[in-house]
């Protein structure tokens, strides 16, 4: 599954980041075998969800290693930073 987000930060008291508001706009299945590989639109529009396609993520830990985030419906997120050759960091 493949899903597009339009995403915006807020930033707290100290000019970090502390909450990243998003709302789903896209999404597809893919399906891969072989050489060739099989894309599938996700069968309802996100648009006719409303504010079910919404949601924040508040950022409750964060270091140069690891983020712990808590979503709208309560949902822990423990992030790990992954290395991934060829991809560098954005400033």
């Amino acid at each position: 599954l493949s899903v597009g987000a339009r995403a915006e930060s807020v930033v707290g008291r100290d000019g970090a980041v502390s909450r990243v508001a998003f709302c789903f706009d896209k999404a597809k299945f893919r399906f891969f075998g072989g050489w060739n590989g099989l894309e599938v639109p996700y069968p309802v529009p996100f648009r006719l969800l409303g504010d079910k396609a919404k949601g924040w993520l508040d950022v409750t830990y964060l270091d140069d290693e690891l983020r712990i985030s808590r979503g709208n419906k309560g949902t822990i997120f423990v992030l790990q930073r992954a290395e991934i050759p060829g991809i560098e960091d954005i400033p």
